[in-house]
């Protein structure tokens, strides 16, 4: 026989709120995308193109040295390039702290991208280093109302039906959600602020 399975939160249903999601995280300035974008240093070139990036920062800029990577802090970023030669965005990077022919790499700050499958690889697409957080937080956006509709609309009289709880059981369920979700956001947070220290940069 064919069983048609009818879901409280169906998959359209859990893609949106995972979409709300990330358009709600990407409003925090702590919370970026690393995006590398890898130069050759050329001493007679001033501003190197960092393509056609939305660009928040700049996160670090390094130079690769016997296999291994050392920041530069002779940097400066330059908005308002539209139109230049060599320049297929707005924003550039010009870099004084170099050798000819080294490979640098700027890691920009950019925004979390969104995703249009629940099987996207969060942290390769969105940018966010954690699929829990982002889980978490759509549960959180499916929740929101659902005691009042459970309360106030839906029947409370056959207690054995698999989706029934005691009213008020989904609110307060949400309680250690929510719990939950400041904890993998402070967490979040700190991975990038460890894995990208800010660094001043000389001028």
């Amino acid at each position: 026989s064919v069983i048609k399975i009818n879901p409280i939160f169906p998959n359209a249903r859990i893609l949106r709120a995972m979409q709300a999601e990330i358009t709600s995280l990407a409003a925090d300035p702590t919370l970026w995308k690393p995006t590398i974008v890898e130069l050759e240093y050329d001493s007679s070139e001033l501003t190197y193109d960092l393509g056609a990036l939305d660009v928040l920062g700049i996160a670090a800029v390094d130079t690769e040295d016997d296999d291994d990577w050392t920041p530069l802090y002779r940097w400066r970023l330059v908005r308002g390039l539209t139109g230049q030669t060599g320049i297929t965005g707005d924003v550039g990077i010009n870099i004084s702290d170099g050798h000819s022919g080294d490979t640098i790499r700027v890691v920009a700050k950019t925004p979390l991208a969104q995703i249009t499958a629940t099987t996207a690889d969060v942290e390769a697409t969105v940018g966010i280093p954690s699929a829990t957080l982002l889980s978490v937080g759509a549960a959180l956006h499916l929740a929101a109302g659902r005691e009042i509709k459970r309360t106030f609309i839906e029947g409370q009289g056959d207690t054995r039906r698999a989706n029934e709880v005691p009213a008020y059981q989904t609110v307060n369920a949400t309680r250690n959600l929510d719990a939950l979700y400041k904890r993998l956001k402070a967490d979040a947070q700190r991975t990038l602020a460890q894995k990208y220290p800010p660094r001043r940069k000389r001028q």
